[in-house]
């Protein structure tokens, strides 16, 4: 192969490499809580996550759940659009677990949800406040 082939393979590849890099703005990590609406007795249960947020406003990670007959753990898929997130979860053979929106507040994240049984309650971030 020609050199001047081999430098433009190479700025090709380096620069789709480049690309997907930059593509990642920053990681987040944090946990928070969930109460499932009419169980005013029943404590938060509790969730974990680390994700990735994209500078197109894209979030996924994974999620772990304690407590959950649903979930152990799975995975997060979401936007963020402007102070608005919204996305879904899905276990690890990637079946939809749950469908979630929220606001991002003065103290944090919270939202609501509704899992595959038509479940619905509140959520709320316990972790970073993710900046633009």
């Amino acid at each position: 192969m020609n050199k001047p082939i081999l430098i433009a393979i190479l700025l090709t590849l380096g620069g789709g490499a480049a690309t997907a890099q930059t593509a990642v703005s920053r990681d987040l990590h944090g946990a928070g809580s969930w109460k499932t609406d009419g169980e005013a007795k029943r404590a938060a249960a509790q969730w974990s996550l680390d994700l990735q947020r994209s500078r197109d406003g894209t979030v996924s990670g994974v999620i772990n759940v304690a407590d959950s007959p649903l979930l152990g753990s799975g995975r997060v898929r979401g936007r963020f659009d402007g102070r608005l997130i919204s996305g879904t979860i899905v276990d690890e053979q990637g079946t939809d677990v749950a469908r979630f929106n929220g606001l991002l507040t003065r103290s944090g994240f919270r939202g609501r949800y509704v899992d595959r049984t038509g479940e619905t309650g509140d959520w709320e971030w316990e972790g970073e406040i993710p900046s633009e």
